[in-house]
């Protein structure tokens, strides 16, 4: 037995200690025995890579490193040999030391089962008869046998990284109350944050740690959280779930070693639909019995004093009222109990902001409040901030000090300042120069998920500096990609059609993970699926069969899949980071409108199928956004270096197009007409730059997207993301039946969104106001398909417009000039943007438009007449003709007359009142809600009254009768706005 020597010098004195601190070092030497042992069970496989005595040296050195550097002070009071630090200190390192001798998983995990089997006899064995002493004395310590297992494992949530290896550093969580009426302000990517300003600074002094906001809510009625929920709400990559787990850890292990306390149970709901909701204790409940055989209703469990951290509320499933409704009462269900025992549990859930019934909920749950100036309570949430200035820094030198040491000659540029300034202790703001550069903003360099793909771009020397925020994560996703492992290979390495191949799969994952989530299934994906998404059909196999199918095809085999990406349970797998779902599927969509648009076989129906997988997040949208401009500005001029970074950027995902293998979105155009002119080498690992300079795409095959587009948005059929059945009313199936669902709760018509957001985006170009260039007129799209598209989403079942946030400016240019038909709309809304339209015979009245904006605008027969409008605006008007306004409301102020007269003797047909009265409002309470009321009454009706008056339609003295100020100053400013509107844009 090599190792067994080194075991008796280490533990040559123990037999007369066995007891002291615990018996600790038995369970160490048990330990080293046994890993010793279930080596030997597997030297089988060993045995072609080295010999025993190369095995026993690495062996060796390990040993008697990891013994000198352990410390019983790191441990926890774990006594069930499973679980015991020690012991899993050894295996642990054992592990390590395989994995860097390159031994395939199958062996390994051989080794941990072998070591797992046999530790507690081992344990036994090493005790002899001191056992039952030991047993005696830690009696008082030891935790239930699946207790244990559930603070164990919550104690390992604090573990941060996205690979085996990763240990990184925890950086404090800071946040700050916000009210809740702000919860969907997400931070502009678009906004100037590349300048350093005082602000930013200020706003960092009035932060706090989230655990003493935390800790200042449950303070109020200490003694009753019963009805209490605390809501951490926070946009992508802020580190939510970090700082849940790091809590949830930090807690077990102080129970662990205290035995009294709060006890932690950590829940994510993407796992919701895997468990029962409707037991007598909600989700929880099921979750503790199902994985722990765990009643928390028992008199053992129901008296502890429970902190409940459930993540990822956005994940939970359809992010509708109904369903959160659901999620969020199965959760609440757990303060049943015993109501009367048991008032001071506590809920902390968190989630991404989203549209439909979160409000409802942070309003509802007993939240903090503040009171604002008229003594009203206006209820607040946590915002998480993410990463100061000083923590973004601090963390990236931590994490690359503890990194591997890189070969500094080998860098250049930015990478090789970082870490001359790591390694020889200087001084390097990396923060400052990412947001002087403009790489990022510092929007997003608050968001910890940035500061993690920054590292490892610069453990891989891969130049960053100037790609951007798209740039950042395509070069991440790309290195990922070629990092990918096979399980039965770990010392493989992928060569470039290797990764286009990675990638395809990456993208039928995503797909289905988009399908999954519109399901409510999202808590993970099985293999069996992924395999059956690459089929693209269902061939009725059971999950068993089709794996055995797909085994050796280099698709389940992946090490990536359950690596960086993803978390493997059991064959099922979920994404580490829903952003990294997100970044892929809107590669997904691109990949779909390129190979629909310039394949010869032009196939709408088809697109529009694969593009119908549901709703996507605001991130995913972000993301596809980003991609287009980078297509886009990927078409200009080869010779400069900013174009050729953006094209090795984009290469991969238009190489994935022309790669077959796990491909079903293959395009035989970019293979003949591009990839194929210049074929990779198997050792090739650079991007070949003859694909580089002749590149795939170009202005033309730009517009043959834009007409793929036109085509999906002008179609007349729809399609319904639902199971149904053919039913028969006579004889010949006549009705379609939709299972479990409403028709006003599907997604209609998405793909023609998305395809109206593609097209927008790669066409509008508004430099020259004069002469804008509009996709929706250039592309002469349908108005009343847009019409129809604004109408099926204020027509969903809620209370609020339904119309995604990203779709709001997507309705500019619309020519409605050849139009007679009469369209009606009786809706909210708000914030579309109309502008630069040819809007005719449109029923406005009753609708409310607020935000809405119609400048640059033709108006003909367009009737606004009882219509709700706040901040319209209607600026730089280009005709109105036939046009009528009465009796309109702006921010709650009737307005008795026409506001669009073509014909003076109009102006006061049928009216009931002949004029408003606009109140005397002192300079100092200009600032209070009641003055920006009627400031949205003077600014409307200026833009209105000075395109009439410039026509002559309307005089100063009829305004004059028509609006009544009791301040003459007032009355003076809102005339003198009007002739300077006239004077700027209408005398021009």
């Amino acid at each position: 037995m090599f190792g067994k020597t080194l075991i008796d010098k280490y533990f040559d004195k123990l037999e007369k200690n066995k007891l002291k601190d615990f018996g600790e070092k038995v369970y160490l030497k048990s330990a080293f025995i046994q890993a010793n042992n279930s080596i030997e069970k597997i030297e089988d496989d060993l045995t072609n890579l080295l010999s025993a005595n190369e095995f026993s040296l690495i062996y060796e050195s390990i040993v008697d490193k990891e013994i000198k550097t352990f410390h019983s002070s790191n441990i926890l009071l774990i006594f069930q040999p499973e679980y015991h630090p020690s012991i899993n200190f050894v295996k642990n390192n054992y592990v390590s030391i395989l994995k860097k001798l390159g031994i395939n998983t199958s062996v390994i995990n051989k080794f941990l089962l072998d070591f797992n089997s046999n530790i507690s006899s081992e344990v036994e064995k090493n005790f002899g008869k001191s056992y039952e002493e030991h047993l005696k004395l830690i009696s008082e310590y030891a935790l239930g046998k699946n207790e244990t297992r559930l603070l164990w494992d919550t104690s390992k949530l604090g573990v941060i990284g996205f690979t085996s290896n990763e240990n990184l550093k925890y950086e404090e969580t800071f946040g700050i109350w916000k009210d809740v009426n702000t919860f969907k302000s997400f931070e502009s990517e678009n906004e100037n944050l590349y300048e350093e300003n005082d602000d930013e600074n200020e706003k960092e002094k009035k932060l706090n740690p989230v655990l003493e906001l935390i800790e200042e809510y449950f303070k109020i009625n200490s003694e009753n959280n019963l009805d209490k929920i605390l809501f951490i709400v926070a946009d992508f990559g802020k580190g939510k779930s970090v700082f849940l787990k790091h809590y949830a850890s930090e807690l077990a292990k102080k129970y662990i070693n205290t035995r009294e306390g709060e006890f932690p149970i950590y829940f994510n709901l993407r796992n919701f639909h895997n468990y029962s909701h409707n037991t007598r204790l909600g989700v929880i409940e099921d979750y503790l019995l199902t994985e722990y055989a765990i009643d928390i209703k028992s008199d053992e469990f129901a008296k502890k004093k429970y902190v409940f951290l459930i993540d990822s509320l956005d994940e939970s499933g359809e992010l509708n009222k109904v369903s959160i409704e659901k999620v969020i009462n199965s959760i609440q269900q757990i303060q049943n109990i015993d109501k009367q025992k048991y008032r001071t549990n506590k809920i902390i859930v968190t989630t991404r902001p989203f549209d439909e019934g979160l409000d409802q909920h942070l309003k509802c749950h007993k939240p903090k409040t503040r009171l604002n100036k008229a003594k009203r309570e206006i209820p607040q949430f946590i915002s998480i901030y993410g990463f100061k200035k000083k923590q973004f820094n601090d963390w990236l030198i931590s994490s690359i000090k503890n990194a591997p040491r890189i070969d500094i000659s080998k860098t250049s540029g930015i990478i090789n300042k970082i870490l001359t300034a790591v390694y020889e202790d200087g001084e390097y703001d990396i923060y400052k120069a990412l947001v002087e550069n403009k790489t990022l903003s510092k929007s997003e360099l608050r968001r910890p998920i940035f500061a993690y793909m920054i590292y490892q771009l610069i453990l891989n020397n891969v130049n960053f500096l100037e790609v951007g925020k798209i740039g950042v994560y395509l070069s991440f996703l790309n290195l990922l990609s070629k990092d990918a492992k096979h399980i039965n290979d770990p010392s493989y390495h992928v060569n470039l059609s290797e990764e286009f191949e990675y990638r395809n799969l990456l993208h039928s994952i995503s797909a289905l993970w988009m399908f999954e989530r519109h399901q409510g299934k999202q808590g993970s994906l099985k293999k069996a699926d992924i395999c059956r998404v690459l089929d693209g059909d269902n061939r009725h196999e059971s999950d068993n069969e089709i794996l055995e199918r797909y085994k050796n095809k280099k698709v389940t085999e992946i090490e990536f899949l359950s690596h960086s990406y993803f978390g493997e349970n059991d064959n099922k797998l979920h994404f580490q980071h829903q952003s990294f779902a997100e970044i892929l599927l809107a590669e997904y969509y691109l990949k779909v409108f390129i190979k629909y648009s310039v394949d010869k076989d032009f196939n709408i129906a088809e697109a529009r199928a694969k593009l119908l997988l549901g709703f996507p997040t605001e991130q995913t949208i972000r993301f596809l956004i980003d991609l287009l401009i980078l297509l886009k500005d990927s078409t200009n001029d080869t010779k400069a270096s900013e174009t050729v970074e953006k094209r090795k950027l984009l290469f991969p995902l238009l190489a994935t197009l022309a790669t077959e293998k796990n491909n079903n979105l293959f395009c035989n155009s970019l293979y003949y007409e591009w990839f194929n002119k210049y074929p990779i080498k198997p050792d090739e690992v650079e991007y070949p730059i003859e694909l580089i300079e002749d590149w795939a795409f170009n202005k033309a095959k730009i517009d043959k997207i834009l007409y793929l587009c036109k085509e999906i948005i002008n179609s007349n059929n729809t399609y319904l993301l639902t199971k149904s059945d053919l039913k028969s009313s006579l004889y010949d199936n006549e009705l379609t039946l939709i299972q479990n669902t409403s028709i006003y709760e599907l997604p209609l018509d998405f793909d023609k969104w998305i395809a109206l957001l593609v097209g927008n985006k790669l066409c509008n170009d508004l430099s020259n106001i004069n002469k804008p260039v509009l996709f929706n007129k250039e592309y002469e799209i349908n108005p009343k398909k847009l019409f129809d598209l604004i109408i099926q989403s204020t027509n969903r079942r809620t209370n609020e417009n339904n119309i995604p946030e990203w779709g709001r400016n997507l309705f500019k240019g619309i020519d409605m000039s050849q139009i007679d038909e009469r369209t009606s709309l009786y809706a909210v809304l708000n914030h579309l943007d109309f502008s630069f339209s040819y809007l005719k015979n449109i029923d406005f009245s009753g609708c409310v438009l607020g935000d809405t904006k119609f400048n640059h605008i033709t108006l003909v027969d367009v009737d606004f007449s009882h219509s709700y409008m706040w901040s319209t605006s209607f600026k730089n008007i280009n005709f109105i003709e036939g046009c009528r306004c009465w009796n309109a409301v702006i921010s709650g102020l009737l307005i008795p007359f026409n506001l669009m007269p073509n014909k003076r003797r109009e102006i006061r047909e049928n009216v009931m009142f002949k004029n408003i009265k606009i109140p005397n409002i002192p300079d100092d309470e200009k600032g209070k809600f009641e003055f920006r009321y009627f400031r949205n009454v003077t600014l409307i009706t200026t833009e209105l009254f000075a395109y009439f008056y410039a026509k002559k339609d309307i005089s100063i003295r009829k305004i004059n009768e028509l609006v009544k100020f009791q301040s003459p100053e007032m009355k003076k400013t809102y005339l003198n706005e009007i002739k300077t509107i006239v004077n700027n844009v209408y005398k021009k």
